[in-house]
């Protein structure tokens, strides 16, 4: 019995070291993310230090593309720092969904900025698809079966360092 408890404390304090992150947001689409829709998120850096960016992307069964392009901008004070055209796999080469999830809801953590060693202040992200049907110049206009989209801002943790 007291080891039965020794190792439930041993694993509540390991999961309570977690670090939370600096910021994160999701925006919900009631029917696909439409192309003129950029999704924006703001920010607030307290101190200086180097983090990492992610987005989050919910998609179902009806996402019909096996990937996604985004076009991501992150300023400060009207000064553009990054600005990215993206490309993402959301399945692998037998049409099998990425993300994780057990329903045909997934969900995706992509990776955008690693280890950025970003100043204190504010903080402006904003994200659009850039999707288009293959040999066609023309947008899609909405991405039907993209649930959500949203960014997770972490501090950056050098796990090699130990």
């Amino acid at each position: 019995m007291f080891k039965l408890l020794l190792n439930f404390f041993l694993i509540l304090i390991f999961l309570s070291c977690k670090d939370q992150p600096i910021f994160s947001e999701i925006k919900t689409f009631k029917e696909g993310w439409k192309h003129h829709k950029k999704c924006s998120f703001e920010f607030n850096l307290e101190k200086k230090g180097s983090i990492n960016i992610f987005f989050n992307l919910g998609n179902n069964n009806n996402y019909r593309f096996s990937n996604i392009y985004l076009i991501a901008r992150l300023k400060s004070n009207d000064k553009v720092i990054f600005n990215d055209t993206l490309e993402y796999a959301m399945s692998d080469v037998n049409g099998q969904w990425l993300g994780k999830g057990f329903s045909s809801i997934k969900k995706n953590k992509l990776w955008w900025i690693n280890n950025w060693n970003a100043d204190k202040g504010n903080y402006i992200v904003t994200v659009q698809h850039a999707m288009r049907n293959n040999g066609s110049i023309k947008k899609v206009n909405n991405l039907v079966g993209v649930l959500n989209f949203g960014i997770l801002v972490e501090e950056f943790y050098n796990y090699n360092k130990y």
